[in-house]
């Protein structure tokens, strides 16, 4: 999937219009995911998507993931959206992203990035699209 029908499919999810909000969701949750990933595992998934939304998950990925729960992930989502973004407005962006996200790389890749995370995770992404 290309990077704009990526951000189309994101933006169509979440039923608004603002192209520069959908842009700032994806790239929030993806350089957070990067976060919590290994290294090599966000290496991974970033392989297979575009140069553009592969280096939001390179951004501050390293070889150590970080150990943070899923409420700081959805914290931290919303720290990277900026003031006016609360937790529950940044999880219901989160879950867009993870959704095309899974549609993108397949439930393969991703479950297979969801192995290395703690159960609240892999529960988070199972869940995404749900709904």
């Amino acid at each position: 999937m290309q990077t704009e029908q990526f951000f189309d499919r994101v933006q169509n999810l979440l039923g608004f219009h603002d192209r520069i909000e959908v842009v700032n969701a994806t790239r929030s949750t993806l350089r957070v995911l990067g976060q919590r990933l290994s290294g090599g595992e966000a290496e991974d998934l970033a392989g297979r998507l575009t140069a553009e939304l592969g280096g939001y998950l390179r951004e501050r990925a390293g070889g150590q993931p970080e150990p943070f729960g899923i409420e700081v992930f959805m914290q931290r989502v919303a720290g990277e959206q900026g003031l006016d973004v609360d937790e529950a407005v940044a999880r219901e962006r989160a879950e867009a992203v993870v959704q095309t996200l899974k549609e993108t790389v397949g439930d393969d890749e991703l479950e297979a990035a969801a192995a290395q995370l703690p159960d609240e995770y892999v529960k988070f992404f199972a869940e995404a699209g749900r709904n």
